[in-house]
């Protein structure tokens, strides 16, 4: 049953902040200066064996490797060797390495498994990592003290064999609305700031016959819907299921009577050809990426933030000359930034501690961070005081790890960020211990009026996109556009588990009876 599936992955793991990421920024120098303190090791080498996930967007990541090692070098007296297989390659060749007992001391996790269980401990030799992170990788010895269950998901009879690293998470319920500046002052048009004016903003650009060809609005229907209800009154859950406040009830999206308005004025709007959904042609340049933004290829769209986020443009003045970032109901939105996963293995062939004392680095030094976050300085970005700003040949800004980690405290602003934005996302950080329960028990403020930082979002049964009901996506939308009956519609996104899904919401935000 699907409902008992996802269970298991919808369970995230959220941990607040140690107790030095609760300082201010000038914290990080004294984090590695403890690391300093207490890594003394000389004339090590420490063979590290990666994913190479493709390095082919404008990063010398050799150049970026080297840099890390010399600071490794600098800082805890031992060498780092990196070395990196292709994702097709890297499971078969990291195991003839480890069983042939070729060097290999730290290598990464994720894609070790397809179905992960423990038995990596001795499939790939894996050290007793317990009692050796206060000494050798405090920053992982406090986020146990936030999240003890971790070392119940990745242990052996109390032993802890995976190391907790932070991880880029980036789940949030604020929305952005990405606007031409030339349409905005052609409407006279300040700010949208919610669903109400994302709509005026339309109607104006449409009397003023402002919009033509592809020269127009994008949104697919999900994010039509769920904004939509979000602003009449409904508090979105997750995969269409909704919060009303008026009745106090959890209910299927469908439900309400608002579901079919937002249906309907979509397919109106979608009708008119001045809406479109975004397109799944892989010829197309990708929201959210420069290629789209030189283009002016998608002159109004709408998106979550956190996927607005990722991919930097906040960081590049073509952006910023070109389009401005509206927010909506930031008010009452929520950020969660980062999460606590294994990121990296470390084998038991005697440098677990150089091992450790490597990865409390990554995780507190401010330089290798950029290195891993934005690349190589003065080549692949440049500070503007302390702000990221992308060089022009720069089209993404992802590179070896900056799409897996996210530490707010080393996180730098980008040059054209609000500074409010950037204080919501690396600030507002989500207290959840791991449970299901514990993630529902977070959703209670829907009713109780509890702070929104006690939220937490898992992605689960269903949504409304062409995958999901086996359809391509120029399918769905020309269903739609022929006159799709809002009957018909609820049929495509219907789900045999649903109800399922919503008494377990019941049990758990609603008050007893």
């Amino acid at each position: 049953m699907r409902l008992l599936r996802l269970s298991m992955i919808i369970i995230i793991v959220f941990f607040s902040a140690c107790s030095d990421m609760n300082q201010d920024p000038d914290s990080t120098t004294t984090t590695e200066q403890k690391a300093v303190e207490t890594m003394a090791y000389t004339g090590i080498t420490l063979y590290f064996y990666g994913v190479d996930a493709g390095f082919s967007r404008s990063i010398d990541h050799t150049a970026m490797c080297d840099e890390i090692t010399e600071i490794t070098e600098n800082i805890l007296k031992l060498r780092v060797n990196f070395e990196f297989a292709p994702p097709s390659e890297y499971k078969n060749q990291l195991a003839q390495r480890i069983n042939s007992g070729d060097q290999v001391d730290v290598f990464d996790y994720n894609t070790v498994l397809d179905d992960l269980t423990m038995d990596i401990v001795s499939q790939y030799q894996l050290a007793d990592l317990t009692d050796l992170l206060p000494d050798h990788y405090p920053i992982g010895a406090e986020m146990l003290k936030t999240d003890p269950e971790f070392i119940n998901l990745y242990g052996i009879d109390g032993r802890l064999y995976l190391p907790p690293c932070y991880g880029g998470y980036r789940f949030s319920n604020l929305y952005t609305v990405v606007a031409d500046r030339a349409l905005l002052q052609a409407t006279d048009t300040d700010e949208i700031n919610n669903f109400s004016q994302f709509l005026k903003f339309y109607n104006k650009c449409k009397e003023k016959e402002l919009l033509k060809n592809d020269y127009v609005f994008y949104m697919d229907v999900d994010l039509f819907i769920r904004l939509y209800m979000e602003h009449t009154g409904y508090h979105y859950l997750d995969f269409g299921i909704v919060y009303d406040s008026n009745n106090k009830e959890i209910i299927p999206m469908e439900y309400a009577p608002d579901f079919t308005d937002a249906y309907l004025l979509y397919q109106s709007m979608l009708t008119d050809g001045l809406l479109r959904e975004l397109p799944a042609d892989m010829n197309q340049p990708a929201v959210n990426s420069m290629d789209a933004v030189l283009k002016n290829r998608y002159p109004v769209y709408a998106c979550l933030h956190s996927d607005f986020i990722t991919n930097g443009l906040l960081g590049y003045s073509q952006f910023n000359d070109q389009y401005k970032v509206n927010l909506l109901n930031l008010d009452r939105s929520y950020y969660v930034s980062y999460k606590a996963k294994p990121q990296y293995c470390i084998t038991d062939h005697g440098k677990a501690k150089e091992a450790l004392e490597f990865l409390n680095l990554l995780h507190t030094h401010n330089q290798v961070y950029d290195l891993l976050r934005y690349g190589v300085n003065n080549v692949n970005f440049k500070l503007a005081g302390e702000k990221v700003e992308f060089k022009t040949n720069m089209k993404n800004v992802f590179n070896w790890r900056s799409s897996s980690i996210f530490i707010p405290d080393l996180e730098r602003q980008f040059a054209y960020e609000h500074d409010d934005t950037f204080y919501f996302r690396t600030h507002n950080i989500v207290k959840v211990p791991y449970s299901l329960e514990n993630y529902l028990e977070s959703n209670r403020y829907i009713i109780e009026n509890k702070e929104l930082l006690e939220i937490s979002k898992f992605r689960g049964i269903r949504s409304i996109n062409p995958f999901w009901m086996d359809m391509e996506n120029w399918e769905l939308y020309s269903k739609i556009k022929a006159g799709l009956s809002v009957e018909d519609f609820v049929e495509l996104i219907h789900d045999e588990d649903l109800d399922q899904y919503i008494e377990v919401y019941k049990n758990h935000l609603l008050p007893a009876k």
